[in-house]
Formats: C-alpha cells, sequence, structure tokens
C-alpha cells in the first residue's frame, strides 16, 4: 500500500530503504553514503549498482597500474 501510494505521489520523496526490492521499484536516483562520502547517480537503482560496479573495478585496475613491478 505505501509503495503504491509513493508511486502515485506527484512530489519528491527521500526515503531510506534496505529492501532492495522496494529500492527498485521506487527510486528514480540514488545518493550513495559510504565512508564518510556522498556521490549522488541520477539513475533507477539497477544502473546506479551497474555504475558503482564499473567505478569501483576503474579504481582498483587505476590502483593496480600505479603499483611499480618487480623484477
Amino acid at each position: 500500500m505505501l509503495q503504491n501510494a509513493l508511486q502515485n505521489f506527484g512530489g519528491t520523496v527521500i526515503f531510506v530503504s534496505h529492501d532492495r526490492q522496494f529500492v527498485r521499484e521506487l527510486a528514480t536516483a540514488v545518493l550513495h553514503i559510504e565512508g564518510g562520502k556522498a556521490t549522488f547517480y541520477p539513475c533507477d537503482y539497477e544502473q546506479f549498482r551497474w555504475r558503482r560496479d564499473k567505478d569501483a573495478k576503474a579504481a582498483k585496475d587505476a590502483k593496480s597500474a600505479a603499483k611499480p613491478s618487480r623484477r
């Protein structure tokens, strides 16, 4: 009932939830907060997950590339 009411609401709603299905159904943008840093993703939850995974892989690759190679 709550989910249906929020989907039909014409205004802005900010919510915090650990229920991924709820977030998938309602989120049109995600503010991800981790390690004292907030990152805004102007996309739905699935795109947020894809972009976050892509960003994490790029950061890991950059970190690996920055390490001096042992010879």
